[in-house]
């Protein structure tokens, strides 16, 4: 996961799956000192090709800081 302003970019190029088309809203789960962590919420799919669309990258809104709003 990279910054980037106040959404994160999620690479999910190098796992068996990831966020597809209608997985707005989700939970982005990570680690933080062995601890469950809700990274960020899935926004929307970046640079869709049909064929790999769950395997790209994923646009997340940075949890942290809109978690007032959420």
């Amino acid at each position: 996961i990279t910054p980037k302003d106040r959404s994160l970019i999620l690479d999910q190029s190098k796992n068996n799956g990831g966020f597809c088309r209608g997985d707005s809203g989700a939970p982005v789960i990570g680690e933080v000192y062995g601890e469950p962590y809700i990274l960020g919420v899935n926004s929307a799919s970046i640079g869709i090709v049909p064929q790999k669309e769950c395997h790209l990258f994923s646009l997340v809104m940075d949890a942290q800081y809109f978690g007032f709003w959420i």
